[in-house]
C-alpha cells in the first residue's frame, strides 16, 4: 500500500528538516494504477457541518464492505492434518536455491478459506515432529512466537524493488530465519542484477534478479514479499495457486475495496495453493496495530482515529501529489472523489479496525477539507501558486447508526503558505476515544548512524518492515485472507 511516514530530524538537525516530512504514502515514483472496480455513491453534505474560512468541505459516502466471507463462499481445504515442511534434500549456501518439497503451510490444518477464520493454534498432543514447536517454559501449549519459529529457514522471493522492495530485500538477505531464493523485477535493467546490488547489502548473494515468473514459482517458495505500487490481481493468484504465502505493501489490508470478483479469484487461490494473503505497511498498517492495542486499555471504546499529519513537500512526484488535490483549485469538479479514491485502502484499514473491537459497520463515508494557500510556493519538482490546494485534511469514517467508531485520515500540506485546519503534528496521530482516553504519536526517526542523504530512506524501511516482519506468522497462518487483527503481534528482530 502507498507508504505512511513522518519522518523528523533528531537534535542537531536543521530545523528546517524536523518541519518538512516525508509522507509515505507517497513516498514511491512509479506510476500510479486505478483500482479496478472503484465505486462511490455521492451522499449529501453532513448536517452542520463547518470548515474553516477559505476552505472547501466535501464529503462521499459508500457502501461498507463486510469483511467476513459467507458460509456459501467458504471453501473448505484438504484436512490432512499437521503439514510439515520437509528439509532440504542437498546442501548448498545460504543464498543457493536449493530443490525443496516444502510445504505451504507448515503449522496446523485448515478448515474453511476466508477473511476471518477463528483465532487460536493447533495443539500437537505432545507429538515430536521435525520442526515443530517447543512448549513454553512454563509447560503447556506452545507460544505464538514458537509457532513461527522455523527450521530450516523459510524460502522467500522479493517481488519488486523500488523504494519499498528494495528495503525489504535487504532485511530478508539479513535475516537467519529466511533464506532469499528469488527476486522479480520489472525493469529489464534490473534483469541478471545480484540482489545484494539491488539491495546495497555489501556481499553477493548469488541470486539474481528475473522477470520470469515460472521460473521463480520453481524454486518453491515458502513466501513472497511483494511490494509493488498497486496490486496486480492476475500476478497474486498465481502466487497464491502455487502455494505461496504472499505478504503485501501493495494498497492491501483485506482486499474489501476490490470487485467481487476479484477477491472472490483471491480466495478460490488461497484455497487452491493452502495459502494466505496478508497485507500492512506503515500507514494504513502498524499506525492501526498500535491503535487497536491502545484500545485494550480502555473499558469502553467510542473511536479509534489514527491521522497521518505531515509536510509532504519532501515527496518530490508532481503526479501524485496532483491526483492528491495538490496545486488544483479548491473548486475543481471530481476533486474529493479523486481523493477518496487514492485513498481507499485507508478505508479498508477503518473496516479491519472495527472488526476487532466487534463494531459491525452500517456503512463507510469520506470527507475531506482542501484549504488554499495564502502565497505562492516554488518547490523545484512542482508549484504550488496562491489560491489553490495546500492542504489536504480527510478521512475514510466507519459508521454504526449515527456513531463515527473507526476513521483513518491525513492531514497533509505542502510548503509553509498555509494553515491547515489542524496543527500538523509531524507524525502518526494515534487516539482512542473512550474510557478513558488514549492517544500517542508515531516519529520516524534516523539512528545515530544513518548515513544516507535526506531521510526518504526512513519511510521505505518504516513502510517495508512490518510487511517484512510478518512472513513467518504468515506462513504459519491458515489460508485465507488475514489482517493484523488476525495474527499474533508482529515485531522486529534483535540486533543480537
Amino acid at each position: 500500500m502507498p507508504p505512511s511516514l513522518a519522518v523528523r530530524a533528531a537534535i542537531g538537525y536543521p530545523e528546517s528538516a524536523m518541519r518538512r516530512c516525508n509522507s509515505s504514502y507517497m513516498a514511491r515514483s512509479t506510476p500510479r494504477r486505478r483500482w479496478v472496480g472503484a465505486t462511490t455513491t455521492p451522499l449529501t453534505p453532513a448536517v452542520g457541518s463547518t470548515a474553516p474560512p477559505g476552505t472547501v468541505s466535501c464529503r462521499s459516502a459508500y457502501s461498507a464492505t463486510p469483511t467476513t466471507s459467507s458460509p456459501s463462499q467458504a471453501t473448505t481445504a484438504p484436512s490432512d492434518g499437521i503439514r510439515v515442511r520437509k528439509a532440504p534434500t542437498c546442501s548448498g549456501s545460504k543464498n543457493t536455491p536449493k530443490p525443496v518439497a516444502s510445504s505451504r503451510k507448515i503449522f496446523g490444518q485448515s478448515s474453511s478459506v476466508g477473511v476471518r477464520r477463528v483465532r487460536g493454534l493447533t495443539s500437537f498432543d505432545g507429538a515430536t515432529i521435525a520442526g515443530a514447536p517447543h512448549p513454553n517454559k512454563l509447560g503447556g501449549p506452545p507460544s505464538p512466537r514458537s509457532l513461527m519459529t522455523v527450521n530450516p529457514p523459510l524460502r522467500v522471493i522479493q517481488w519488486t524493488t523500488g523504494n519499498i522492495g528494495r528495503r525489504s530485500l535487504h532485511a530478508i538477505i539479513g535475516r537467519p530465519d529466511m533464506e532469499l531464493v528469488g527476486v522479480y523485477a520489472h525493469g529489464a535493467d534490473k534483469v541478471g542484477v545480484d540482489a545484494a546490488e539491488l539491495a546495497g547489502w555489501p556481499q553477493p548473494t548469488g541470486v539474481t534478479a528475473t522477470n520470469d515468473i515460472d521460473a521463480l514459482l520453481a524454486l518453491r517458495p515458502d513466501a513472497c514479499c511483494y511490494n509493488p505500487l498497486w496490486p496486480n490481481i492476475d500476478e497474486l493468484v498465481r502466487l497464491l495457486e502455487a502455494g505461496v504465502n504472499v505478504c503485501s505493501s501493495a494498497a492491501w489490508i483485506t482486499g474489501g475495496k476490490q470487485t467481487a470478483a476479484d477477491r472472490e479469484r483471491i480466495l478460490a487461490a488461497c484455497a487452491a495453493g493452502r495459502s494466505t494473503m496478508f497485507g500492512s505497511g506503515a500507514h494504513p498498517g502498524i499506525t492501526n496495530m498500535v491503535g487497536m492495542v491502545l484500545s485494550g486499555a480502555c473499558e469502553r471504546v467510542d473511536e479509534i482515529r489514527i491521522t497521518e499529519s505531515v509536510d509532504c513537500s519532501t515527496y518530490e512526484s508532481a503526479g501524485t501529489m496532483t491526483a492528491m488535490g495538490f496545486s488544483q483549485h479548491p473548486d475543481t469538479a471530481g476533486l474529493a472523489e479523486s481523493v477518496r479514491r487514492e485513498s481507499e485502502v485507508f478505508a479498508e484499514a477503518a473496516a479491519m479496525m472495527a472488526d476487532a473491537i466487534g463494531a459491525q459497520l452500517d456503512k463507510m463515508t469520506f470527507d475531506v477539507q482542501f484549504t488554499p494557500a495564502t502565497g505562492d510556493t516554488d518547490l523545484g519538482f512542482m508549484q504550488i501558486p496562491a489560491g489553490t490546494v495546500a492542504s489536504v485534511y480527510g478521512y475514510h469514517r466507519g459508521w454504526v447508526g449515527e456513531r463515527n467508531v473507526v476513521s483513518v485520515g491525513f492531514n497533509w500540506i505542502m510548503g509553509d503558505q498555509v494553515t491547515p485546519p489542524k496543527p500538523v503534528a509531524d507524525g502518526h496521530v494515534i487516539q482512542v476515544f473512550g474510557m478513558p482516553n488514549m492517544r500517542t504519536v508515531i516519529h520516524c526517526l534516523p539512528p545515530k548512524d544513518w548515513s544516507e542523504p535526506g531521510f526518504g530512506g526512513l519511510g521505505g524501511i518504516y513502510t517495508a518492515m512490518p510487511v517484512t516482519n510478518a512472513v513467518p506468522a504468515v506462513v504459519a497462518a491458515e489460508p485465507g485472507i488475514v489482517t493484523l487483527a488476525d495474527l499474533p503481534p508482529i515485531t522486529g528482530r534483535a540486533a543480537v
